[in-house]
């Protein structure tokens, strides 16, 4: 059987335990502020037992040391963990066996563009549509099936390819919707499976594969309605995802993503974003394109008070905002005041003066 999906995995090593014991008892803090911090996880590695002259192998290990000499077969798996150095990369090694997903059959051929497909992204400031770096920008992708087909959808693909600018490693995926099916997506997730068993009220089992390909930057959602006797895609026209839409908006339905910009990406780079929807095996449909500037850099600002009359309580206060070069520039201000050490509270609300 596979694995169950896990809401919240926690992997927490032996090493990180006892360090963390340690530096929280009396000692630790002479060891933060005072100590040699290499030489003492060195330490903490001879206490785990650690031996340098062990190390792992790509071979899978013999069934025979597992077994327990129980009533029931003993079950055990092997896998290879590949730890990359630096910036992080996702290479597979040389010489595996492994080759990396094709989405390029997804991308091939002319798509629909329309009123059944459409793709909204973070809203930007101005016409131009800046973006700042160090936000999750948020995506929705919605689709739905046309009031005039003939059959429900049973399967769903949604592809999009980001774009070159926007960090992979910020990918996290969000809750998705059909219909009146809501489908929440446990945070902090960049990729995730599940059945969700709708037999009763639906008719079948709803499967949910989605993640994103960090060799292509293909991220990916794959909806099914499995058939609860055949564990195939259900082929009864009258049963699906999405029937026919109609008023209740029972035929649509959306998928949700945030992404960051690198950091590295300066101000004005253009970002943009589209994606296709595939249904069952019809030809896709297109979102439009939508564009958006990079803003990398905040405004400054810069306040100067000074008193009139030394002693007295009247002030000539100044002020400046400043964008950099390219960016959204500075739309207003708001000046805060605090008397007397008090609270501070508006003086100057969205005010264009200096």
């Amino acid at each position: 059987e596979a694995p169950r999906v896990r809401q919240d995995p926690l992997v927490v090593s032996l090493i990180a335990t006892l360090a963390s014991g340690v530096l929280v008892g009396p000692v630790g803090e002479q060891i933060l502020t005072n100590g040699n911090l290499v030489n003492f996880f060195t330490q903490i590695r001879r206490w785990y037992g650690h031996n340098s002259d062990l190390i792992g192998q790509a071979e899978v290990p013999d069934a025979t040391q597992y077994d327990l000499q129980q009533s029931k077969q003993t079950h055990y798996e092997a896998f290879n963990i590949y730890i990359p150095y630096g910036k992080a990369r996702v290479d597979l090694p040389s010489g595996a066996n492994v080759l990396p997903p094709n989405f390029a059959n997804f991308f091939s051929g002319e798509g629909t563009v329309g009123e059944l497909a459409s793709l909204l992204g973070p809203v930007g400031a101005l016409s131009e549509g800046y973006i700042p770096q160090g936000e999750p920008l948020p995506y929705t992708i919605q689709f739905e099936n046309a009031s005039t087909a003939a059959s429900a959808v049973g399967e769903v693909r949604i592809v999009t390819q980001l774009d070159g600018d926007l960090d992979p490693r910020s990918f996290r995926l969000g809750d998705l919707r059909l219909g009146d099916l809501q489908i929440n997506i446990p945070d902090g997730r960049s990729f995730f499976q599940g059945d969700f068993d709708f037999r009763t009220s639906k008719g079948f089992i709803l499967r949910v594969s989605a993640g994103l390909d960090p060799l292509s930057n293909t991220a990916t959602w794959l909806i099914c309605a499995i058939d609860p006797l055949t564990g195939e895609v259900i082929q009864d026209p009258s049963i699906g995802l999405l029937p026919p839409n109609d008023v209740t908006g029972a035929g649509r339905g959306f998928v949700t993503y945030t992404v960051q910009i690198k950091h590295e990406v300066p101000t004005g780079t253009e970002i943009t974003s589209t994606a296709r929807i595939l249904y069952n095996t019809s030809a896709p449909f297109d979102t439009a394109t939508i564009t958006n500037l990079v803003d990398a850099v905040a405004p400054t600002t810069s306040v100067t008070v000074t008193p009139l009359v030394l002693g007295e309580s009247n002030y000539l206060v100044k002020w400046t905002a400043t964008d950099d070069e390219m960016g959204s520039g500075v739309k207003h201000v708001t000046v805060y005041v605090s008397e007397n050490g008090g609270n501070f509270t508006i003086w100057k609300r969205q005010t264009t003066d200096t």
